[in-house]
């Protein structure tokens, strides 16, 4: 009867969700076609998830890419790996690929990429031949050193 008029004096217990994706967006304060411009955000995007990927000690699977135009219409598109990864080139690489085959004349919004699926079964798919997931690069390695000690923005690519 207690419980019906809302009184309970047992303790309240939050679960908390593994995430199911981690990623990371960028808007544009004035809509832009320029091709290195938006180039260099996906480079700095894949960097930071990466960063964040490593971090947590998680790799992912899919990778997918955000994408705003100026009419604000929102697209978006993934791309499933046979490996798991974590490596900002191969992050970089995926998303840019997504990105080519959205992007058109138009000006671009907001750019985004996410990864989800994680989990570790480069071990099983290693058992069919599937060859060996990119690991991050010395550079990367660097960077994820030169963050935890002096903060994200101590270091950066020479091209961004």
């Amino acid at each position: 009867m207690r419980l019906a008029r809302g009184e309970d004096d047992r303790e309240v217990l939050a679960e908390t969700a593994d995430a199911k994706s981690l990623g990371a967006e960028h808007t544009y304060d004035a809509d832009t076609d320029d091709r290195a411009r938006l180039r260099a955000t996906l480079m700095e995007l894949a960097d930071t998830v990466a960063r964040r990927l490593r971090a947590h000690g998680l790799k992912g699977r899919t990778v997918t890419l955000k994408y705003r135009d100026e009419t604000f219409h929102t697209v978006t598109r993934a791309e499933t790996q046979v490996l798991s990864l974590d490596s900002s080139n191969a992050l970089f690489a995926v998303a840019f690929r997504l990105f080519e085959a959205v992007h058109a004349s138009s000006k671009v919004r907001l750019l985004g990429i996410y990864v989800s699926q994680f989990g570790d079964t480069d071990a099983q798919l290693d058992l069919f031949g599937a060859g060996e997931a990119p690991k991050p690069s010395r550079a990367d390695q660097l960077r994820d050193e030169l963050a935890r000690r002096f903060g994200p923005e101590a270091i950066t690519r020479a091209s961004l």
